[in-house]
């Protein structure tokens, strides 16, 4: 029952931060229906005697998301409040336990690949089909054509979200790739690599291409400069084949990169004449800066409430009610207390990543601390441009990870010194 329980554990956690969380059984979404049965599940079949203080790393990490459902329960309500605990510090206190040596860590690795993999079949599959498998309720077909081609978006409310994960997917693939040293598994995460990057571009995110391009050089780099060169020069001959798929499935990448540069440089202040008059730029995330500070009406310390919903009446038609910018959609919800709380957060992750950028397995080529610092330093910037909702959960596990590894290798040297 044992044995059983743990697996049905490992199944719920590789689902558990791709689930809907705009699909509902009742009050609670599918993702909190996740969290809920992993903890039940730990706490009758699967736990360990040891406790782990959470508190000893990364203590503003855990802060803010106990500050976060203390906002929830008292400007929303207990449920959300509980349902946020379950889903953020609760599930990542049983990730963090069970992985206690360097191959639960591969293994929780693993489970979020093959996530990966089956968001990658489904973004490919909407792209082509120009049908949402999940989100059809929320999505307009029409509203999500980019470039000539249907944004994949998967189980994500947002494509950018869809993109974003892809991008720190393949990133982590690109990472088992490097440490492992099985022919056949090799193979098996390089076809899941090129899947997922196709799927990454076919989410139509500039956001999350940057990332990954920028995430993939800088690794690149660290790999050595001949490695770097011969990659780029592999790279480089696969760039006409990958133009003229897309432009077969009808994708126009030079419309897509033309685009981002135009936008780029408009955003700075610098006008560029461009052939063609719809280029979709940045939105309205420069304007919402001033647009969030009126509707706030003077709530700056404690912000308007986690259900507080934004209004700006942009046309007679149109009322805008989303916060494309992550840390402008804290402080609207809960002012600057929650704004400085998770900054703090933000630092504190980099501060724990770059204090242990040298911790290393064997046979790694760049460590892990290494990898999450470049991912979530690009990642932070991301935020800028879009309310990171969906994409909470899988934040959470990757600190949980950089936990997680610290601790396995610091404890490994300690023996060693022995």
């Amino acid at each position: 029952m044992k044995i059983s329980a743990k697996k049905l554990i490992y199944i719920l956690l590789m689902l558990y931060p791709i689930l809907p969380v705009n699909h509902y059984i009742g009050a609670l979404n599918y993702a909190n229906i996740a969290s809920i049965l992993i903890v039940g599940l730990y706490l009758v079949f699967v736990k360990n005697k040891k406790i782990i203080n959470i508190f000893k790393f990364n203590l503003p990490f855990w802060m803010y998301l106990i500050v976060y459902a203390l906002f929830a329960i008292f400007t929303s309500d207990i449920l959300t409040g509980i349902a946020w605990l379950f889903s953020t510090v609760f599930v990542n206190l049983i990730i963090l336990d069970l992985i206690r040596n360097k191959k639960d860590f591969n293994l929780m690795l693993d489970l979020i690949i093959i996530s990966s993999f089956i968001l990658s079949l489904i973004g490919i599959f909407e792209a082509f089909s120009s049908t949402y498998l999940i989100q059809s309720q929320l999505l307009s077909v029409a509203q999500n054509i980019r470039y000539g081609i249907l944004r994949a978006t998967g189980p994500f409310g947002i494509c950018i979200n869809f993109g974003l994960y892809q991008a720190i997917c393949a990133i982590l693939i690109f990472y088992k790739i490097t440490i492992e040293k099985n022919v056949s598994k090799v193979i098996k995460y390089k076809c899941i690599y090129i899947l997922v990057v196709i799927s990454l571009f076919l989410s139509v995110s500039r956001l999350a291409i940057c990332l990954f391009i920028a995430a993939q050089v800088l690794l690149y780099v660290r790999l050595g400069i001949n490695k770097a060169l011969k990659k780029l020069m592999i790279i480089i001959c696969f760039i006409p084949i990958i133009i003229i798929i897309f432009e077969v499935i009808g994708l126009s990448v030079f419309d897509l990169f033309s685009d981002f540069f135009v936008s780029f440089f408009e955003l700075i202040g610098v006008s560029v004449k461009t052939e063609t008059t719809d280029v979709i730029g940045f939105g309205n995330r420069t304007d919402l800066y001033a647009w969030v500070w009126n509707a706030m009406n003077g709530k700056f310390l404690f912000g308007m409430g986690v259900d507080a919903e934004f209004q700006f009446k942009m046309t007679t038609f149109f009322t805008k009610t989303s916060i494309e910018v992550h840390y402008l959609n804290i402080l609207y919800h809960m002012g600057f207390v929650g704004l400085i709380t998770l900054i703090i957060s933000y630092i504190s992750t980099l501060k724990l990543l770059w204090k242990n950028k040298e911790v290393k397995m064997e046979h790694e080529e760049i460590p892990f601390t290494k990898l999450l610092l470049v991912i979530l330093s690009l990642y932070f910037i991301c935020l800028f441009g879009v309310q990171e909702t969906d994409l909470t959960r899988f934040y959470c596990e990757l600190i949980v990870l950089a936990i997680a590894y610290i601790r396995i290798n610091k404890d490994f040297d300690v023996k060693e010194k022995k």
